[in-house]
């Protein structure tokens, strides 16, 4: 086997759990033949070990990474999109790798994805060619011969929200020759033989999540703007497609409504959670400013569960009637104040079952 970067037995000869699967795509293929050339079993053979291990990519990784990117998105006031392939789509087949057809890998992730620029580039062709947009420039800042002004919307990586599932597909070019060798003499006819080529794609059903957010996130006009663009991109991927091969199909985006409202639900859940772990935190703060008598209080419900601590009332004025003058005082006090915020009726218009509590409150109060 050669082997083109390095020696001896520290290559890796299978990709480990866990692994960058773009690391280990780009660097360190292994099925070269001693003239360094790779035949199609070879290249089918080095697609398959990033696509015979199921979906790739680290859940936690690219979890915190799309939330990361959508909180920067709301906290600049920006919008998002939840858009799943609608069929195989591949990116970045221009770059060089020994299989001929390289792809785009997110450097840390290790899972495919779309280039800012790219994104942009594609709008922005959709805007000024298929809607002859008069605020594309606004938006996407003037072209070279136009001026140098930036535009008002900034584009961002789409990421897939989850680890995400490649395929292998054949490309079978008739003309190879054509291609290759000077043109004068390999016209483009049907006696070339077809060679099929395998390459690497992102499977369909697969879902990213693409952001867009004002360059001044204070701007009215500017957030007028990302609007305006989010759904120029929606239109773009919908109808032209992103990345390689889109005139045969590939590429194309649809709007996953399932994956955004689980997103929503997630976010008002999270909220739910933050908020009462607020109130506890405010709870135990609370209860760390008390006196142990008012904390003893707060164990029978005082503050947060009525019906409880009126079963208990008998207990602290049986307490209050036998303690020292001191603590006596506090307990009476703070039953008073119980009533007061709790049940002010019973102060003034007792019922049978609080008419004696009540006295007896009021009397140790007026011996004090």
């Amino acid at each position: 086997m050669a082997l083109p970067l390095y020696r001896q037995s520290d290559v890796p000869t299978t990709r480990s759990k866990g692994a960058n699967a773009g690391l280990w795509y780009d660097k360190f293929c292994n099925q070269w033949q001693r003239d360094w050339t790779l035949d199609a079993n070879g290249k089918h053979h080095w697609i398959k070990t990033v696509t015979e291990s199921g979906s790739l990519g680290d859940a936690k990784l690219v979890n915190e990474m799309k939330e990361r990117l959508l909180n920067l998105t709301n906290r600049l006031n920006g919008r998002s999109l939840f858009l799943k392939t609608d069929g195989r789509f591949v990116t970045g087949i221009g770059r060089e790798h020994p299989v001929e057809n390289g792809f785009t890998w997110h450097h840390t992730l290790g899972v495919p994805y779309l280039p800012g620029s790219s994104i942009k580039g594609m709008v922005r062709t959709w805007a000024k060619i298929w809607l002859n947009a008069d605020s594309a420039n606004r938006i996407f800042g003037a072209d070279g011969k136009e001026g140098h002004e930036v535009g008002s919307v900034i584009f961002f990586d789409a990421l897939p929200i989850k680890p995400i599932k490649l395929e292998i597909d054949i490309m079978t070019p008739h003309y190879s020759e054509y291609y290759q060798k000077e043109q004068e003499n390999n016209p483009p006819a049907d006696w070339y033989k077809p060679i099929p080529i395998p390459f690497l794609t992102v499977a369909g059903e697969q879902t990213f999540i693409f952001c867009l957010a004002p360059r001044r996130a204070e701007s009215v006009e500017d957030q007028e703007d990302v609007k305006t663009a989010i759904g120029w991109l929606e239109e773009a991927l919908s109808y032209i497609g992103a990345g390689a091969k889109t005139s045969a199909g590939y590429g194309r985006f649809i709007v996953d409504a399932d994956a955004e409202k689980a997103w929503r639900k997630q976010q008002e859940e999270e909220k739910i959670a933050r908020e009462k772990q607020r109130q506890e935190y405010e709870k135990l703060k609370k209860l760390a400013s008390m006196s142990p008598l008012q904390q003893e209080m707060e164990a029978d419900g005082y503050s947060d569960d009525t019906s409880l601590f009126k079963g208990k009332i008998n207990n602290w004025l049986d307490k209050m009637e036998k303690a020292d003058n001191k603590v006596g005082l506090e307990i009476a006090e703070l039953l008073l104040k119980w009533y007061q915020e709790k049940e002010p009726e019973q102060l003034t218009k007792p019922n049978k079952k609080n008419k004696d509590k009540i006295a007896r409150i009021a009397l140790y109060l007026n011996k004090k």
